[in-house]
C-alpha cells in the first residue's frame, strides 16, 4: 500500500489522479476502483483507466487532515490499497 501527501482549500474542487503504472504488468489492467472518502468531503467525479485512477474532491474543513483510500483491482485478480492524505488548509 502506497501514500500520498496533498493539499487543498476546503473551497477548491480538485482532480487527484493514482498512478498504478509501476504495479500494473503487462497485460493487465484495472478493472474495478473504489473510493473510501470521509464526510465531510464529497465525490463529484471519478473514472479509471487500464494504469490510474482519478478522483474530483471537493468540501473539507480547514485544519483538518482526511485520508481517502483507493483500492483497485486488475483482470488478472490483483488487488492493491494506496491512500491519498489531504491537508485541508485556507489559502
Amino acid at each position: 500500500m502506497g501514500s500520498c501527501l496533498a493539499s487543498k482549500d476546503p473551497d477548491a474542487t480538485l482532480d487527484w489522479i493514482m498512478d498504478f503504472q509501476d504495479w500494473v504488468v503487462t497485460g493487465d489492467a484495472i478493472t474495478d476502483s473504489v473510493w473510501t472518502v470521509p464526510v465531510p468531503l464529497t465525490v463529484p467525479a471519478q473514472s479509471f483507466t487500464a494504469t490510474s485512477t482519478t478522483i474530483t474532491v471537493n468540501g473539507g474543513t480547514a485544519g483538518k487532515i482526511y485520508k481517502l483510500v483507493n483500492r483497485v483491482t486488475t483482470n488478472n485478480g490483483l488487488v492493491d490499497e494506496r491512500t491519498l492524505q489531504l491537508v485541508c488548509e485556507q489559502h
